[in-house]
């Protein structure tokens, strides 16, 4: 005969296990960018295609590709500015884009995986911690970027921050916790714009 503290304990391992399924449903729907002729607007649903439903919806991660019907690669948001964007990833093979129009809550990472000239020139605000990844091509971040906690910046390409960009760092005792850490790479990091870390803060440059 089991115990009591069999059955608690097995109970509690297929709690676990519907938890697990339950964060692993939860993930961000893809929505990847198709383009219709004479639109160029995020917000127009038959831009995209979807992983999961028929519209682009706040939480979703956008992806782009070598595929666009739009008349244009300058793309435009027209979405709410609270709308929230699960990461930004420019797929190998993707043509050159830029975006433009309302600014975003960033809640993932931006990632350039294609050897084209990504450019981003909407306000973001980073809801966490956040990685720009210029992987393949060069990233131009030309918006303002609000952070209340790090962004990392991996310049294996060239990255540029264009805009007026606060962001923010936390200090315990004598500890600073960096808010902009720039990691080793070939591209480097180009801040024509103005970039404040603080208060009190530095940029911390791994290599």
């Amino acid at each position: 005969m089991k115990s009591k503290n069999n059955t608690f304990l097995y109970l509690g391992f297929i709690a676990l296990a519907f938890a697990g399924l339950a964060a692993t449903s939860a993930q961000a729907a893809i929505d990847t960018w198709q383009g219709t002729a004479g639109s160029t607007d995020w917000a127009t649903d038959g831009n995209w295609t979807y992983s999961t439903g028929s519209a682009i919806a706040s939480g979703d991660s956008l992806v782009f590709t070598s595929a666009n019907a739009s008349p244009s690669t300058t793309l435009t948001n027209t979405l709410a500015t609270s709308f929230n964007v699960a990461g930004i990833t420019f797929n190998s093979g993707a043509l050159a884009y830029t975006m433009t129009g309302n600014a975003f809550n960033l809640t993932g990472n931006i990632t350039n995986n294609s050897a084209s000239l990504q450019t981003i020139n909407n306000a973001m605000t980073l809801t966490a911690s956040r990685v720009l990844n210029a992987t393949s091509g060069q990233l131009v971040l030309g918006g303002n970027i609000t952070a209340s906690q790090s962004l990392t910046l991996n310049p294996t390409n060239k990255i540029t921050l264009a805009g007026t960009n606060t962001i923010a760092t936390t200090a315990t005792g004598t500890n600073t916790f960096y808010a902009l850490l720039v990691n080793a790479g070939a591209g480097g990091v180009d801040i024509t714009g103005s970039t404040t870390v603080g208060p009190g803060g530095a940029t911390d440059r791994n290599g």
